[in-house]
């Protein structure tokens, strides 16, 4: 039984790290792009914003979207109210009277899909940008979209996402741990073998949208649409026509979640999508990292009851932190973050047990968007 184990643990071990610095070459490989104001402002953007209850955050978000450095012949806003029960409504209505912007206030039922399909309809514009609405927008996003779309034309671009940082241990945690998440995805990119993004930053082609209507927007797999429409775009057009936006003026900023019931239902909503996945390489990568790190939980109660090898699992946190520190250096330098990994060796203690609790359960329940099932 404990050579068994330990040839797992070697394969998984030997996965995990090939995996690890497959992303870390991907993301390095990715150049960065700065905003050159010499561009034509030649494409057009329908920016979709689905909200449910956002009134708190609607403010920031509302100026930010004013502030945007770009033409206004060139892009559109369509804001869709999914039953807000508090003020969001009002507060954007009232804006847009005010300020004279000439965006549309939609109305939508039945969760985050069908509101995008509800904006999908009437957008007009070549590709969509689909943010959140508790994101704050850096005023040159779409001149950085754009500017990427002259050096590459694609289906779909993945724009950079961070946590607005938290001074906690708590709080640099959550960071770290969604900094990796993003610059994984990018680095999965970058090796043409994508795997995750995030739609609070995320550009796409209208008429492949459309055309993908029936299968994203209308299915009944509660949220997701991200994820699939990836997958979409990988099936029927290719990992070609899918990157990464590494460009510092793009970085979108997203408040970290309020507490731990909060972020855990945020991660299990996000893991509850792997159950509709079929075996693709999206897939295969979240049986390497959760199966790696279950093992090295595995290793600590196997010495438990046996008594030898104590000095595994150290082994084992110490080979998981130096295959990860790699990519985290990067990102947190792209991010301007690099403050938040002095307490790395801490973290990495902590988080097999975070991604293997939020792994199984979030396998196991049924979860929603702001209080909806799509």
């Amino acid at each position: 039984m404990w050579l068994s184990f330990l040839i797992l643990l070697i394969v998984f071990s030997l996965l995990y790290a090939l995996t690890i610095l497959s992303f870390t070459y991907g993301w390095n490989k990715t150049k960065e792009q700065k905003v050159s104001e010499t561009k034509i402002l030649s494409n057009s953007f329908s920016i979709i914003i689905a909200l449910r209850n956002e009134a708190e955050n609607l403010p920031n978000l509302l100026n930010d979207l004013s502030a945007l450095e770009y033409p206004s012949s060139n892009f559109e806003i369509l804001l869709v109210d999914d039953e807000s029960t508090d003020s969001s409504y009002q507060i954007i209505s009232n804006f847009i009277i005010t300020n004279n912007c000439n965006w549309k206030l939609l109305s939508s039922q039945g969760g985050k899909k069908h509101a995008i399909k509800e904006a999908l309809s009437i957008a007009t514009n070549e590709f969509i940008l689909t943010l959140d609405a508790d994101c704050r927008v850096p005023n040159k996003l779409l001149l950085s979209y754009n500017q990427a779309l002259h050096q590459r034309k694609a289906k779909m671009i993945a724009g950079p996402i961070s946590f607005i940082s938290k001074r906690t241990l708590w709080g640099q945690f959550m960071d770290i741990e969604f900094m990796s998440l993003v610059a994984s995805g990018a680095g999965a990119m970058g090796i043409r073998k994508p795997i995750m993004l995030n739609a609070a930053n995320l550009l796409f082609d209208r008429r492949m949208a459309i055309e993908a209507l029936g299968e994203i927007y209308e299915s009944d797999i509660a949220s997701g649409d991200d994820i699939f429409l990836m997958h979409y775009v990988v099936n029927n057009y290719g990992e070609d026509e899918i990157y990464f936006l590494k460009d510092q003026d793009a970085i979108v900023e997203t408040p970290a979640p309020k507490s731990l019931n909060d972020w855990l239902q945020q991660r299990f909503r996000w893991t509850s999508k792997a159950k509709h996945y079929k075996i693709n390489y999206t897939s295969l990568t979240a049986i390497i990292i959760l199966g790696f790190n279950i093992l090295i939980l595995a290793s600590l109660i196997l010495i438990s009851f046996i008594g030898e090898f104590w000095y595994l699992p150290i082994a084992l946190f110490i080979l998981k932190t130096i295959i990860d520190l790699p990519i985290l250096l990067s990102a947190a330098r792209f991010f301007d973050k690099k403050g938040i990994l002095k307490n790395l060796l801490l973290l990495e203690i902590i988080y097999p047990f975070f991604i293997v609790f939020v792994g199984v359960f979030g396998l196991l329940i049924g979860v929603g968007w702001k209080g909806r099932k799509n």
